[in-house]
């Protein structure tokens, strides 16, 4: 038979890309195959794909809270997940008017994000790592040939912080390889500079969810590496 109504959740996942995002698949696939394996509850997902990224203005912000406040105006969720520093900046600036009482799981892949934004009430926060450090020492221990290392970001604040990041990780490799920054350049400016790499180099790539020109892009999926011998 069917659970009864104390023993069913409901699930709200906020995540700012866009659905087919890499990352969001297997966290979404992930979750919801752990959650479903219980014996003592029974789930109910809903899921916003926000793309903030692509369209960060505020007035589509603000059409999002509209659309949200009547689509979830007779539900009580049991918990809500916001994924990356972007959905919590969202639910602390529009959950009090829409996702009362309600726990939270923060999930960040990387823990410096938090250290600057407003608590979310009855949250908890789960972080990851972006290992940049042995992310780069492999690549280099696949390809001892590099000298040169580009490492690529964009210009949104996520992609900035992503950076800062990077040159403070990646700093210990500076007497190994020349590391060289391309970040916050327009679009078709980062794809001619990578396309002339000198031999021996190697892409280190951040994440570019906005160019130099404000041209906000498809997916910023962080951390890929691409070697030119």
């Amino acid at each position: 038979g069917s659970a009864a109504p104390s023993s069913r959740k409901r699930v709200l996942i906020l995540f700012p890309y866009a659905r087919h995002t890499p990352g969001f698949i297997s966290f979404d696939t992930g979750l919801r195959s752990t959650l479903t394996g219980s014996k003592d509850y029974e789930f109910e997902f809903y899921t916003e794909c926000m793309d903030l990224t692509r369209f960060p203005d505020k007035r589509y912000h603000d059409k999002l809270v509209e659309l949200y406040r009547e689509k979830y105006s007779g539900l009580k969720f049991d918990l809500i997940i916001p994924l990356l520093r972007s959905s919590v900046d969202f639910l602390t600036a529009y959950g009090d008017g829409i996702l009362a009482d309600a726990r939270a799981i923060i999930y960040e892949h990387d823990p410096g994000s938090f250290e600057s934004v407003q608590s979310v009430a009855n949250a908890a926060v789960v972080t990851g790592n972006l290992d940049m450090e042995n992310t780069l020492a492999l690549a280099l221990r696949l390809h001892p040939r590099v000298r040169n290392v580009f490492v690529t970001a964009g210009a949104s604040h996520y992609d900035q912080s992503l950076e800062t990041r990077a040159r403070a990780a990646l700093r210990s490799f500076e007497s190994q390889v020349e590391l060289r920054y391309l970040s916050g350049l327009p679009m078709n400016e980062l794809i001619h500079r990578v396309s002339n790499l000198p031999a021996h180099s190697l892409v280190f790539y951040l994440s570019v969810s906005r160019d130099g020109v404000g041209q906000s892009m498809k997916s910023p999926d962080a951390l890929a590496l691409i070697s030119k011998q």
